[in-house]
């Protein structure tokens, strides 16, 4: 099973000893001085130092045979390329030791992207256009139609470009990270269309700048590439009647890149093309004005008859009709769910019950455990969820994935990384991975503290280490 984020986050407040062969690497602190992360679906990444040089490790919390094959291949097929385009990546077998409770640590495989030397496209943006640095931003421009040519030579899809997965150099050169997504093809036909209309987005956006930098805070700063606002964007630009490889791109956006190739072609063009502020018509999007900083978000609750705590950017509510949906910060439904009950968040999972089913869901409402079980209940400390079924209880993992069968009568909390467990009139334990560690062979038994746990067995009681063996310098269980 893989780590919660909190065992990482143990690991990495003290990596001199955590770390196979990434000596000396240092996590960068967040504003509350521990580990700074961010979440993603399957993985956690982490900030981090190592060697004088910035790196994000990425670190697994979802046990996924798929999901690690496809970080090593594409690892494996981008480590070998080099391009000012792309960024080192490698994975690493067995780097990370991870105690989940103190037990004996696991090893576990992760991933490091070299951080690029610049900054983010947004914040790039936000500082060339502030100056008005029409020179910095056609430059970009131009860079980036060479980058979609140069991903086009190389057969490499990314599938996920957006401003966040944009660096932007000292010499105005896009830089794409985050490569969960990626792929190299053969190379040797047409590239399929899945960056097609986000390069063509951030094109013209980038063109639209260059003429006119102050559009960037009149159309919401990076919501100006979203799909919907470019959309729109490029429906402005045609009503302008542009002529030229300007009317070309804003027509692929608005009604889809007929090729690859017809999108190199117009982007070869448009690089040539002087981003004059006469020629630059004056968009605008609805949905940007204000310009003025938003007030801080806080979803509305008076319409709703109860409510939990707001827990990961999401809050539960009680409608009138005894519902139980989650809002985001902005007031609005995440997801289509409605529940009978409902559980806060706690790293990416909620216990919800439908139709007198226990369920575990994402925070985008989707079924992680679908609703096939009496109850579902969540322990986000150690990422499992424990199931049951005509009074038998089984465990999953945080993705969905069975760990045991639904056979034991009862079942606790891990506690120094063992879990006890009672089938039938017998006690054992279990790993988090729901691997028996201890046979079931005691009449009672107690929770592990201290490396020990009290036990009985025909009315003699004694102590057993974490491999089951008696040990005798401390009391037993007591009539």
């Amino acid at each position: 099973m893989a780590p919660s984020l909190n065992s990482y986050m143990d690991s990495l407040s003290n990596p001199e000893t955590h770390f196979r062969t990434l000596r000396g690497i240092l996590p960068v602190a967040g504003a509350d001085g521990r580990p700074a992360f961010r979440v993603f679906t399957h993985a956690v990444n982490f900030d981090v130092e190592w060697n004088g040089e910035r790196y994000w490790l990425k670190c697994f919390t979802c046990h996924s045979d798929a999901v690690r094959n496809r970080a090593r291949l594409v690892c494996a097929q981008f480590s070998s390329i080099q391009s000012p385009y792309l960024t080192g990546c490698a994975y690493l077998d067995a780097e990370i030791a991870v105690s989940d409770n103190h037990i004996i640590p696991s090893m576990h495989d992760v991933v490091m992207q070299k951080v690029p030397d610049g900054k983010p496209l947004d914040h790039f943006l936000s500082g060339a256009c502030d100056r008005e640095n029409r020179r910095a931003l056609k430059r970009l421009a131009e860079n980036l139609c060479a980058m979609a040519a140069w991903l086009s030579a190389k057969g490499i899809l990314h599938r996920n470009i957006k401003p966040s997965n944009v660096y932007v150099t000292r010499d105005a050169v896009p830089v794409l990270v985050n490569y969960d997504f990626a792929e190299k093809t053969a190379g040797n036909g047409p590239l399929p269309g899945h960056d097609n209309r986000a390069l063509a987005a951030v094109a013209m956006g980038l063109h639209l700048l260059a003429g006119r930098p102050e559009l960037y805070r009149r159309l919401g700063k990076r919501q100006m590439f979203s799909p919907s606002s470019a959309e729109q964007i490029a429906r402005q630009v045609l009503a302008s009647r542009p002529t030229g490889c300007l009317g070309e791109l804003a027509g692929m956006i608005a009604e889809g890149v007929p090729s690859r190739t017809a999108l190199d072609e117009c982007l070869a063009r448009l690089a040539d093309l002087e981003a004059e502020p006469g020629k630059i018509p004056p968009v605008t999007l609805a949905a940007a004005e204000p310009v003025a900083a938003p007030p801080a978000r806080t979803p509305d609750l008076s319409e709703y008859t109860g409510h939990g705590d707001t827990c990961e950017t999401l809050t539960r509510v009680c409608g009138r009709d005894g519902k139980w949906l989650y809002l985001d910060m902005d007031g609005n439904p995440a997801g289509e769910g409605r529940y009978d009950r409902a559980e806060d968040f706690a790293e990416g999972r909620a216990a919800v019950e439908t139709g007198g089913r226990g369920a575990l869901i994402d925070k985008e409402g989707a079924f992680i455990i679908p609703p096939v079980f009496d109850s579902v209940e969540w322990d986000p400390w150690t990422g499992i969820a424990t199931v049951s079924v005509d009074g038998l209880l089984g465990l999953y993992d945080r993705c969905g994935n069975k760990l045991t069968e639904v056979q034991y009568d009862w079942i606790s909390c891990a506690c120094e990384g063992l879990i006890l467990a009672q089938a039938g009139d017998k006690y054992g334990f279990l790993d988090c991975e729901g691997r028996i560690a201890i046979g079931f062979d005691f009449d009672e038994a107690a929770s592990f503290s201290g490396g020990v746990a009290p036990v009985r067995i025909a009315g003699r009681s004694f102590h057993i280490d974490k491999t089951g063996q008696p040990v005798n310098a401390v009391p037993a269980l007591h009539d």
